[in-house]
């Protein structure tokens, strides 16, 4: 089974591809979707995701961006604008 694991990074989006838990391939894109077309055989993909705060302001990058909160209110959920992605850097 292929297995991939997702994160943002400066240059778009770096994965990490495992096959029966072993090593396979590291790819590199500029968007999700071309990531994404890398790996058909995936079965799953684990994307990265920002930890919530208790605090709608959230960290530095997160700031003025958009927030929403948890369903269970314990905290909130932040995400990045497209238009100020040098905030985060």
């Amino acid at each position: 089974m292929t297995v991939v694991g997702v994160d943002a990074c400066r240059r778009g989006w770096v994965a990490v591809e495992l096959v029966e838990g072993a090593f396979v391939a590291a790819h590199l894109a500029a968007s999700f979707a071309e990531l994404i077309e890398r790996v058909p055989d995936a079965a799953a993909v684990a994307v990265d995701m920002p930890a919530a705060t208790g605090s709608p302001s959230g960290r530095r990058c997160f700031g003025g961006c958009g927030s929403v909160p948890l369903a269970n209110g314990t905290g909130w959920w932040r995400y990045r604008c497209k238009e100020s992605p040098a905030r985060c850097r």
